[in-house]
């Protein structure tokens, strides 16, 4: 919750919210309840990354399958578990070339 920022223009009063509502998370957990009511994402959202060969797999994704591939991994979260973006390749015929497995962490598919 609040604004990761990235590389998009944020007020300054809002540039630490990610950090200090996600990351650091206050202690009184009252406030960060009422910054989820405040900061809503206008779009469908799933984090990809939950351990690190989610990350690897997403490096195998070509910039031209992402958006695509995006998109139905938020459509699958809606109705079941998120458990990254590697689990969905793996279980996703049409995306399963992605998918990083045990010992195959440093090959790309053909």
């Amino acid at each position: 919750y609040g604004i990761p920022h990235g590389g998009y223009f944020v007020w300054p009063r809002d540039r630490q919210s990610h950090r200090r509502l996600d990351i650091d998370q206050p202690t009184d957990s009252r406030i960060r309840a009422r910054a989820k009511g405040y900061w809503k994402t206008p779009h469908l959202y799933a984090d990809l990354v939950k351990g690190p060969r989610d990350v690897l797999a997403w490096r195998r994704v070509p910039a031209s399958v992402r958006t695509q591939l995006y998109a139905a991994f938020v459509h699958d979260t809606q109705t079941h578990r998120n458990q990254g973006i590697n689990y969905f390749l793996l279980k996703s015929p049409r995306y399963r070339c992605y998918h990083v497995g045990r010992g195959c962490d440093k090959m790309r598919p053909s």
